[in-house]
């Protein structure tokens, strides 16, 4: 549970172990689905200052997984970064439709887990997520709402660069670029791939390509190249104080990153920032006015903090888990969720030997296989052989993800 070995690998692990009998993969999945079955029903959280971290996830389909986390205040001491044992699955629902009144629903569950309301719920700016929360708070005052850093530093970015031609053009250049240079001698100075929807590390591989490529013309290296080679990169010259420019935003993004990482969100922080980019005011308008959204978001969250406690302010835990979660599911990539989206909770929190033992004692697989029916419904696999017919990838696809439900608890 705390790597990312699959099933299969992991039963090598145990067959290089002696003395060891190995189980066959469908059983260390099924104990995995049992301990995730038994953490979502039978543990409760009861205290007192709990953050919430609240996100949705989809695959193919249109069902979405509604995950809620909790994290204790008391665990975050030298930074508000937190890890997969300092988190717990307080709740999670598999809907078809992700509404606010879904959002709303999935809190109150994990609310009742933790037995207290939350110190704050953390999300991303997603409307859906936005108006749940506020549902959810209506009569609960002490309750606040803050935004993930990361999701709000790229927003303010990209409202930056929103109407930047120059942004747009050099994107452009990069495609043509690497179509030219991709079966070519010059083909290690390809740029990093471009994503259809890029965050924040991944517009800045970008401009550290960009400036790297520069400097590389400037080098020695640079200047014994060929004409008709150098003559193909000469092209990026034109963007040099753009990239200068970007990369200081970039930089003033990254500073407000790390604060909040480090300290969390608190009454004080946004002046905290304008220290750590004074320097930056200086230089152009661009980094104003970045600096300007940035510093703004950040008073806005601290309006409504309780003096003297810090907050968390990152949800990027649950990405990590939602990404962890898919790497496992991988051999199933092209359907909608399976019975392993129980392994979530399995994944995360501090356990004892006697929790898991007492785990797989008062969970069995029939438990597992009723959660499956009530929450999953009719499985990809199952809807595709309805309509296309049992091909052989699809029976053999079909018999490994459904053989541990005809499994009895006494086989295992």
């Amino acid at each position: 549970m705390r790597s990312s070995v699959g099933f299969r690998g992991l039963v090598r692990v145990f067959d290089s172990l002696k003395n060891i009998i190995a189980p066959a993969y469908t059983t260390v999945r099924n104990w995995l689905l049992r301990f995730g079955c038994f953490k979502m029903h039978c543990l409760k959280y009861p205290g007192n200052n709990w953050f919430e971290i609240v996100d949705a996830s989809i695959q193919v389909g249109t069902q979405k997984c509604l995950l809620v986390l909790g994290a204790k205040l008391e665990d975050f001491q030298e930074n508000f970064i937190p890890s997969f044992k300092h988190v717990e699955v307080l709740a999670m629902r598999l809907v078809n439709s992700c509404t606010a009144e879904e959002v709303q629903e999935v809190l109150r569950i994990s609310s009742e887990k933790i037995e207290n309301p939350p110190l704050a719920i953390i999300s991303d700016e997603e409307h859906v997520m936005k108006k749940g929360v506020r549902l959810f708070r209506k009569n609960i005052a002490e309750t606040v709402h803050l935004i993930d850093i990361s999701h709000k530093l790229n927003t303010c970015l990209r409202h930056e660069l929103k109407n930047d031609k120059v942004w747009e053009n050099f994107k452009k250049a990069l495609q043509k670029f690497s179509l030219k240079l991709k079966q070519t001698e010059l083909s290690y100075l390809l740029p990093p791939k471009q994503r259809s929807r890029g965050r924040l590390h991944s517009e800045k591989k970008l401009i550290d390509w960009g400036l790297s490529l520069l400097s590389y013309l400037s080098s020695e290296k640079g200047q014994i190249l060929a004409s008709h080679l150098k003559n193909k990169l000469t092209w990026i010259e034109e963007y040099l104080e753009s990239l200068k420019t970007y990369k200081m935003l970039m930089e003033m993004n990254e500073k407000a990153l790390r604060l909040v990482h480090q300290k969390g969100y608190y009454r004080g922080v946004a002046n905290d920032y304008l220290k750590l980019v004074n320097q930056f005011y200086t230089t152009n308008t661009r980094c104003v006015s970045l600096g300007g959204r940035v510093e703004s978001f950040l008073r806005e969250q601290e309006e409504s903090l309780v003096k003297g406690i810090h907050y968390l302010g990152s949800s990027e835990i649950i990405e990590s888990l939602f990404g962890k979660f898919k790497a496992m599911e991988r051999q199933f990539k092209s359907g909608d969720f399976t019975s392993l989206v129980l392994s979530m909770p399995a994944l995360v929190g501090n356990f004892s030997k006697e929790i898991v033992g007492k785990a797989l004692t008062c969970t069995s697989s029939l438990d597992v296989k009723e959660w499956v029916a009530d929450n999953l419904g009719e499985t990809f696999l199952s809807k595709r052989r309805r309509a296309l017919g049992r091909g052989k990838s699809t029976v053999k696809a079909e018999i490994e993800l459904c053989e541990f439900s005809g499994l009895e608890s006494v086989q295992i």
